[in-house]
């Protein structure tokens, strides 16, 4: 049973450079592995997206909420207040970028 596919003629170039290197025998193991990796990525796609997003952000928050609870200077909450602020624009960034937001108009 053979499958078809169309591709480009720029493609197939890079993919006979990865064979005539040695890397892979043939151009279908070269197809066969990129498609594996690519669907692992995507499996991890998600927390990586989360960690990069979220992560810096969170970590801001929590670092000005702990100078505030330790030095209790108007300073540091004010500080802790725009992390935050900083922290739920991340989160939205996020929750936009895998769930989307969706904007209803009300037609008559």
């Amino acid at each position: 049973m053979g499958i078809s596919f169309s591709t480009t003629d720029d493609r197939l170039e890079k993919i006979d450079g990865y064979i005539q290197k040695g890397a892979f025998p043939d151009r279908s193991s070269l197809i066969n592995s990129s498609i594996d990796f690519y669907l692992d990525h995507l499996q991890s796609k998600y927390v990586q997206d989360f960690m990069y997003m979220i992560g810096l952000p969170f970590f801001l928050f929590l670092v000005m909420l702990g100078f505030t609870l330790y030095f209790q200077t108007v300073y540091f909450f004010v500080l802790t207040g725009m992390s935050g602020v900083y922290f739920m624009v991340f989160i939205f960034l996020f929750y936009n970028k895998y769930r989307g937001v969706k904007v209803v108009h009300n037609r008559k």
